[in-house]
């Protein structure tokens, strides 16, 4: 049985309203009492549509975007803020089910420019601060979601094989299902055996593309692996939508079907959504997990 995670988090917030900017994007959302609470309202939703894992606000709370954003208050200030209100909603929910607290870990650079990927040294110094503060803040894991090098991934699992900190690492895709940057899944193999994460998964791809990762990623051997695709219809971006809300182009039928079929697949032990999903879509995810359909 997949283990479900949640749904997207700054798409929810702008679908409801708020308009989300560089270079704290969502984490600006941390900023104010509207904010918060609409944080709090969101990961309540996705606790109540039965995600067995919520993803903390903390994305955007690196030092990086903290020291380009003119606000004052620190990198641990922010992520405790994130940690703290997706820990009070699962506290808040009725039912004594467990649900973990995972901890946003994004790219140091860009997640969709893959070449501003950093050198290790600079690497290693940002993860390792952002990593120590998410466990400190009390994360039960460690998402590292839409890594697009290798290099990046490597530096991420040392990281956490030091630190003990149970961790997954989802990949985006091109078009091709390789990593964005275009390099292979050839290391993987030896990535598994040194740092053993708990699954290797791949997020904020459409659908074409994550069924080619999969694919890619299947035939490397048995793996623990996870999908969680992008559903907007980002066309609308060429048409002037920059930073704002893009609706699905998937329905939750069509998601539903696509997750079952990976999953009947591919053996998926990870299921959820990124970009442009909401609670209702993992609701339809949670109700084929416990129906046995997945």
């Amino acid at each position: 049985m997949p283990v479900l995670l949640d749904g997207a988090t700054a798409t929810e917030l702008q679908r409801r309203g708020f308009k989300l900017r560089p270079p704290l994007w969502s984490a600006e959302m941390l900023l104010t009492p509207e904010g918060r609470a609409a944080l709090l309202e969101i990961h309540g939703e996705y606790v109540e549509a039965g995600a067995d894992i919520i993803t903390a606000n903390t994305f955007r709370t690196t030092r990086k975007a903290v020291a380009e954003s003119d606000r004052h208050i620190t990198t641990a200030e922010l992520t405790a803020i994130a940690i703290g209100l997706a820990r009070q909603a699962v506290d808040q929910a009725d039912g004594d089910r467990q649900v973990l607290i995972a901890g946003s870990l994004a790219p140091v650079a860009d997640a969709y420019r893959p070449e501003d990927t950093p050198s290790i040294s600079i690497l290693r110094k940002e993860h390792r601060d952002s990593i120590a503060g998410l466990l400190d803040a009390g994360a039960d894991l460690i998402l590292a979601e839409t890594i697009n090098t290798w290099r990046e991934a490597q530096v991420i699992g040392a990281i956490c094989r030091e630190m003990q900190a149970p961790f997954i690492v989802s990949f985006v895709c091109d078009p091709y299902g390789l990593l964005l940057g275009g390099e292979n899944y050839s290391p993987l193999q030896d990535f598994v055996a040194e740092f053993a994460p708990l699954a290797i998964s791949v997020n904020c791809s459409n659908l074409a593309a994550t069924h080619l990762a999969l694919t890619h990623l299947a035939s490397v051997g048995h793996l623990a692996l996870g999908a969680y695709p992008n559903v907007e219809d980002r066309a609308e971006e060429s048409v002037g939508i920059q930073g704002g809300y893009l609706r699905p182009n998937v329905s939750t039928r069509q998601f539903v079907e696509f997750i079952s079929e990976s999953a009947s697949r591919y053996g998926l032990s990870l299921v959820g959504g990124c970009c442009g999903t909401s609670p209702r879509y993992i609701a339809a995810l949670r109700k084929l997990v416990d129906t046995g359909a997945i």
